[in-house]
């Protein structure tokens, strides 16, 4: 095999990207991309803290047998969406394609699923967890049967792998769905991001404490990508203002 000069890399022609073999079909990283696999030396020792094992939301689990027993339930909670929705059962998957290339780019690792497969995926687990935010607050969306929140360790073990890198999915399409669906009145009160925010921290809707006010304050005009964001941006800017507080970033 001839040798490549160092010569010929430094003063030779310019490569492009279809002059290296393997290289056709690849891209730089979409600004979009927010969504990752656990790099395997972080797994070593502590592999069940980053997979899994109740429930899984978005691609990189989907089709776990573990878990298959939960997807019955995540389809439940589709039935439950779908039931008290003004709009028809045909609308959803088409908010679902209108934002299908956006959802498949906010993933690391390339997506095998057809444009239909792609699109059931995210619609039954977008309606799970919007039903599952929604459920958490407002008890009279539940029903005594209610297949998650009849059963309290059920809810413990669901919301636990909320918190998994490799089990988010965009925020963008649970927007959608929950404005879409119009669970309450008054659609100016809450969103997506405050019910997110009163899941994940275990709290419940208080309207005296307008804590979900100062949530939906925090956010505006943010990005916001995934569960993993949300709280990693709000616990940063807990911390910044307990700094600010004690005086060290010029603040009083």
């Amino acid at each position: 095999m001839a040798r490549l000069s160092t010569a010929r890399l430094l003063n030779g022609p310019t490569l492009n990207g279809s002059d290296v073999p393997g290289t056709d079909n690849l891209s730089s990283s979409p600004p979009s991309r927010c969504i990752y696999s656990v790099l395997e030396r972080l797994r070593q020792g502590d592999d069940k803290v980053f997979t899994p094992h109740v429930v899984s939301i978005g691609l990189l689990h989907h089709g776990n047998e573990r878990l298959k027993v939960m997807k019955v339930h995540n389809k439940r909670y589709l039935r439950d969406f779908l039931e008290r929705s003004q709009l028809s059962v045909e609308d959803y998957p088409e908010k679902v394609k209108k934002q299908e290339q956006k959802l498949r780019s906010s993933y690391e690792e390339a997506i095998v699923f057809t444009s239909d497969q792609f699109v059931e995926m995210v619609l039954v687990d977008a309606a799970f967890i919007t039903e599952l935010l929604v459920k958490s607050s407002f008890r009279r969306f539940r029903n005594e049967e209610d297949c998650i929140y009849s059963k309290p360790w059920r809810v413990c073990d669901v919301l636990s792998e909320l918190w998994i890198l490799e089990n988010q999915l965009s925020l963008c399409i649970l927007d959608d769905l929950f404005d879409a669906n119009n669970y309450f009145e008054s659609t100016d009160k809450l969103s997506i991001i405050s019910l997110s925010y009163l899941l994940l921290n275990f709290k419940k809707y208080d309207e005296k404490t307008k804590e979900w006010k100062e949530i939906e304050e925090l956010f505006s005009g943010r990005e916001r990508h995934h569960f993993v964001d949300l709280i990693r941006t709000h616990k940063l800017q807990n911390a910044i203002s307990k700094v600010r507080r004690k005086g060290r970033l010029g603040g009083n």
